[in-house]
């Protein structure tokens, strides 16, 4: 099988966040199964010089993939045609719906243009009803468009979660050809070393793209009630600069007992440690079809709070966190409030939970077999749609 993933971010950048971690893993995980080429651009998030000493629009090798690092004229239409004629792929990974670089794909796919490659769409929570409503006039005009132009007609949908199966469907306004999977979880074999907590005080952390889609303002205003001494670390890129001036004013307008900072941007390899230093993940997300830094906040023993707008509903449950809907303004001011006031040994009961928990959750999660039988059933599908 010659597997090509198209991506906006991949290695070595670290600011696109969870998905530059589910197509590498993808790729560790097929490597012996299929050849795997990666299409990406020539610069990580938010950058405005390309990488240092990295040669582009040339395939270099990169652990078990090679990879193509895309100047502007590779990702037009005609750029990605002649990648295709070269690559010959058998399927087409697309690691959003709404980027460029899917656009073009599906475009190109519908005009019979990929020379028969089969194309798989996931989607990353971009159909979730908050992330919907971000620039809502624009994507409705694009969806009826897209829908007029049949350009979802013979698309396989790498979803997570039947939950994400039912906003696909609803934004599409017809049934999908999906493949339902969560994405696979490795575990560190090492613990985070336990942290002091004491009542009155508690370390919330944040980690995301600073976008409106990750709700980081929902972050800094539920803080504003609290009582006792708080701080808040913000990790991320400011990939949208007018949406930061508007958290840097809710920031401004936190009590003097609560403190947020922005720390910077995290490579993947410190998050682990990072969420190893704090007490709680705050994540108020408007929607995530998975959400790695979730899965590594509960391996760093870090209980988290979560919007419900994640497939992570089961966590107050499991004793690791909490979910709570957006609109509970009082609920995750009590939340919060109850974790300030959390003495340590509950605290730690619950940092153990929620370890136990994603170790449970881990030896659940999708196995390489799975991924490689739904490249090869988005291949079937689409030599049955257009026969060669």
């Amino acid at each position: 099988m010659r597997l090509m993933a198209l991506v906006d971010y991949y290695l070595p950048g670290f600011k696109g966040g969870g998905p530059v971690r589910s197509v590498s893993r993808l790729i560790e995980r097929l490597a012996g199964d299929a050849a795997c080429f990666v299409v990406t651009r020539d610069r990580d998030l938010g950058d405005t010089q390309p990488y240092a000493g990295i040669a582009r629009a040339t395939w270099l090798p990169l652990g078990r993939a090679r990879v193509f690092y895309a100047d502007r004229r590779h990702t037009t239409g005609q750029g990605l045609r002649a990648i295709v004629a070269d690559v010959r792929p058998d399927v087409i990974y697309l690691n959003s719906y709404f980027s460029k670089f899917a656009r073009v794909v599906l475009r190109l796919h519908a005009r019979g243009r990929l020379a028969g490659a089969a194309v798989v769409v996931a989607p990353r929570g971009e159909f979730s009803p908050g992330a919907l409503g971000l620039k809502a006039a624009k994507k409705r005009a694009y969806l009826t468009i897209a829908r007029i132009a049949g350009l979802h007609r013979g698309l396989t949908w790498h979803l997570t979660s039947e939950r994400e199966r039912a906003e696909v469907e609803a934004a599409l306004g017809s049934a999908v050809h999906a493949f339902i999977s969560r994405p696979h979880i490795d575990v560190p074999s090492r613990e985070a070393p336990r942290r002091d907590k004491k009542s009155g005080t508690a370390s919330f952390a944040f980690i995301s793209r600073i976008v409106p889609k990750k709700n980081l303002s929902g972050a800094i205003e539920v803080l504003r009630t609290l009582k006792g001494r708080a701080t808040l670390s913000i990790y991320g890129p400011i990939e949208d600069a007018a949406y930061w001036r508007r958290c840097q004013g809710a920031m401004s307008r936190l009590p003097a007992h609560v403190h947020a900072e922005h720390v910077g941007s995290l490579p993947h390899e410190g998050v682990f440690d990072a969420l190893s230093r704090h007490h709680f993940l705050l994540l108020p997300t408007l929607g995530e079809n998975f959400g790695h830094v979730i899965a590594e906040a509960l391996c760093a023993g870090c209980p988290v709070i979560l919007s419900d707008q994640t497939p992570w509903t089961d966590l107050e449950a499991r004793g690791a966190g909490w979910t709570i809907a957006l609109r509970e303004t009082q609920r995750w001011q009590e939340t919060i409030q109850r974790c300030v006031d959390m003495r340590s040994e509950e605290f730690h009961q619950m940092s153990q939970r929620a370890r136990a928990y994603i170790e449970t959750v881990a030896a659940e999660s999708v196995c390489a077999n799975d991924e490689r039988d739904m490249f090869e059933h988005a291949i079937q599908f689409e030599r049955s749609l257009n026969p060669r």
